[in-house]
C-alpha cells in the first residue's frame, strides 16, 4: 500500500484493515487481555454457532462423537446394531439420553 493511500484513508478503514490482519486470539487479546476461552465461555453455545452452517458446525467431530448431535428422536430412530458398535462411552450417553 503507498503512503498517499495511508492516508487519504478513514479511520474506520484503518480499523478494520487492523482487525482483519489480527487473529481472532490477537483480536480477543487486544480487546479485553482476555484468552478466545474467556470470551468464548460467556456465551451460549447457539451464540458461539451462529453464522455457521449446520453442515460445518461437526467438521471435526469424530463420527462416533457426531452421533451425539442428534435429537432424542432421531437417536431413538437408530436400530440397535448400530448402537453396539459405538464406543462404549458413547453407548452409555446415548442410552442415557433414552432412557434404556
Amino acid at each position: 500500500m503507498k503512503d498517499r493511500e495511508l492516508v487519504d484513508m478513514t479511520m474506520d478503514q484503518v480499523r478494520r484493515m487492523i482487525v482483519e490482519s489480527l487473529t481472532p486470539e490477537e483480536l480477543l487479546a487486544s480487546i479485553a487481555g482476555l484468552d478466545a476461552d474467556q470470551v468464548l465461555s460467556r456465551y451460549k453455545p447457539e451464540e458461539r454457532l451462529r453464522g455457521i452452517p449446520p453442515e460445518e458446525r461437526l467438521r471435526d467431530v469424530p463420527p462416533e462423537h457426531a452421533i451425539l448431535a442428534l435429537s432424542d428422536t432421531m437417536l431413538a430412530q437408530l436400530p440397535e446394531t448400530l448402537l453396539v458398535g459405538l464406543p462404549e462411552e458413547i453407548q452409555a450417553k446415548v442410552r442415557a439420553r433414552l432412557g434404556r
